[in-house]
């Protein structure tokens, strides 16, 4: 305890004890901010290299020779522990997998520091670390010692400097191995490996001398400050880094990072605020049970929303692996919370909307199956009795009754075909008319619908004019069907040509399809119009419905029927006026055809 009181204050202590402040201070900063792997071998090598610090400043302020060596003797177990910790840092850092996860490190640190101060701390009995031939010398403005090496100095060297090969060749190795992006940080882990080396040689074998002792642990203070600052505080200031620091910050989602574990390291404000507010508990629960199940191999799904109060969230997971050494165990995982109360509202309004629209479909559906059951009897029957007096059965009509007659037959045909309009639409709208194919030429059924429709032509003043396609073609459908949806295309091209009028169909068959065409040479359907042209009860124009009749029905049974035969019904401009409308349907492939025969 002699060595306390022969103390004496110089530039030199005070220089000393400010590099000791600092990095006491940088030590503190560095402890509450654990980093990744090794961070706690990291934090042993800030606490030796501490010590050393205090202890070289303590040497610098003794007066007495004897006190010198005191003090420099002790620096030996805060040297070899720095040594040592800082090698098992780098290897749990690094790519090198030397030594990797040894449960020897911790002990054989705690025994080689042991060993070392017993040495330091007795060499005033023994003398095998620093001679009694250690004599005092003007140094760097000051009275200082020149130690007398032992041999346990140099065994105490050779066992810390193996240590620093070590160190030497996991930097250059992850210098090599590592992702490019990492390359920087390993140099700059190599550099600071090397630059004490070198100042610890230059004291050994030059005498170079800082405030007159040892300068290898100020110059490890400059390597690990700069390094803690680099690595802690944000590693490198780039817009990409800085940029994702601040979508982490200012994101309206809870986003936290947690470790394997599940024990939260990290959480952006909006987080914190969830975290130490009344739910905060239900958030941990949420964290440890989601990272219990992505430890256990399951997937985190989407639709699976967590409750937190009156808020719905939708999980979502990030592995995060080891940058360095992707073959180790992962590091953690990023959880984010995506607040989804809205969507979940929305998606349930669409929800009850959907319904409400089914229920309407169905309840339409009926409405049209109970008209036209009830309207079919009643129809058929007054349909029969108009068919007697218009043939006389029932006695003659003077002439003005017989005009009545026609007049209500023709209404009542249109009825009829208003019934049965209603009905085959609500049949193909569910599906419930199945094709019955067959080999077809759709020549033939053109010209029998040409045929059946020549009145109806004759009554508008329309004639017909059809090209049927040259040689055979052939196409598996339904005969009816086609018919049918051909003679409501037919009807409309007749009913909008002018009086004079000539409607032109063809037949073309190629490219595996037959289109049958039907030219009108009426006033054209302007562009956009598919939906109200293919549509139910709809009609392009409130003063054609005036002037033409139509339920609004026909081309919306004629583009079911054709598209339940695989095939497609459009319409196009024709050129000079008119419109052209495209009837297509697929040839019989030979497999079908041969089925069929």
């Amino acid at each position: 305890m002699m060595c306390m009181r022969s103390f004496g204050y110089s530039g030199g202590l005070l220089a000393a004890g400010l590099i000791f402040a600092f990095f006491l201070a940088v030590t503190i900063w560095t402890w509450r901010r654990p980093f990744g792997p090794g961070h706690k071998l990291f934090r042993i090598s800030n606490v030796s290299l501490l010590a050393w610090i205090g202890l070289s400043t303590i040497q610098i302020g003794a007066l007495e020779i004897e006190c010198q060596i005191f003090w420099m003797s002790l620096t030996a177990p805060a040297l070899t522990v720095l040594v040592t910790s800082w090698t098992f840092y780098l290897i749990e850092f690094g790519p090198l997998r030397l030594f990797y996860g040894a449960r020897w490190r911790g002990p054989y640190i705690i025994v080689a520091g042991f060993l070392a101060f017993a040495i330091g701390a007795t060499n005033h009995w023994h003398a095998a670390l620093v001679t009694d031939q250690s004599v005092a010398a003007w140094l760097d403005g000051r009275v200082s010692v020149v130690i007398d090496r032992g041999p346990l100095y140099y065994l105490m060297s050779a066992h810390n400097y193996a240590w620093i090969v070590v160190a030497t060749v996991v930097s250059v190795t992850g210098l090599r191995q590592v992702n490019p992006a990492f390359r920087p940080l390993f140099a700059a882990l190599l550099a600071m490996t090397v630059l004490p080396v070198a100042t610890n040689i230059g004291y050994n074998l030059f005498g170079f001398t800082v405030f007159g002792v040892d300068p290898t642990a100020f110059s490890m203070v400059v390597s690990i400050a700069t390094y803690a600052w680099v690595f802690v505080n944000g590693r490198a200031l780039t817009a990409e880094v800085v940029g994702e620091r601040h979508l982490f910050r200012a994101a309206r989602a809870i986003m936290i990072i947690c470790d394997r574990s599940g024990e939260i390291t990290s959480a952006n404000p909006y987080a914190q605020d969830y975290l130490d507010g009344p739910h905060g508990a239900d958030i941990r629960a949420i964290v440890q049970r989601l990272t219990g199940d992505l430890n256990d191999g399951m997937d985190l799904h989407a639709e699976c929303h967590e409750r937190v109060g009156e808020r719905s969230f939708r999980p979502h997971a990030i592995l995060i692996e080891d940058p360095v050494h992707p073959s180790r165990p992962f590091l953690g995982w990023t959880l984010t919370l995506v607040d989804v109360t809205e969507e979940e509202e929305a998606a349930a309004a669409l929800r009850a909307a959907k319904e409400q629209a089914e229920q309407v479909s169905r309840l339409q559906a009926q409405l049209v199956s109970v008209i036209s059951h009830e309207l079919r009897t009643p129809l058929t029957s007054i349909s029969g009795t108009l068919d007697l007096l218009d043939a006389g059965v029932m006695g003659p009509l003077a002439e003005p009754g017989k005009q009545g007659v026609a007049v209500a037959r023709r209404n009542c045909a249109r009825l009829s075909r208003l019934v049965n309009d209603l009905t085959n639409s609500q049949q193909f709208e569910a599906r419930q008319l199945t094709p019955e194919y067959e080999l077809v030429d759709p020549s033939d059924v053109v010209a029998a619908t040409l045929e059946a429709m020549k009145d109806e032509a004759r009554q508008w003043h329309v004639e017909f004019a059809f090209d049927p396609a040259p040689g055979s073609c052939e196409i598996l459908a339904d005969r009816a069907h086609l018919a049918h949806a051909l003679g409501n295309v037919l009807s409309n091209a007749v009913k909008f040509s002018p009086k004079g009028g000539t409607v032109s169909v063809c037949v073309l068959c190629g490219d595996g399809y037959a289109d049958v065409q039907v030219r009108d040479q009426g006033p054209g359907i302007p562009e956009g119009s598919e939906d109200q042209v293919f549509g139910r009860f709809v009609q392009l124009d409130s003063s054609a419905t005036r002037s033409h009749e139509g339920t609004g029905l026909g081309m919306n049974i004629s583009r079911l029927m054709v598209e339940q035969m695989e095939g497609e019904i459009f319409y196009e401009a024709a050129p000079g006026g008119g419109t052209i409308f495209h009837i297509r349907l697929p040839q019989a492939a030979p497999q079908k055809l041969y089925a069929v025969r």
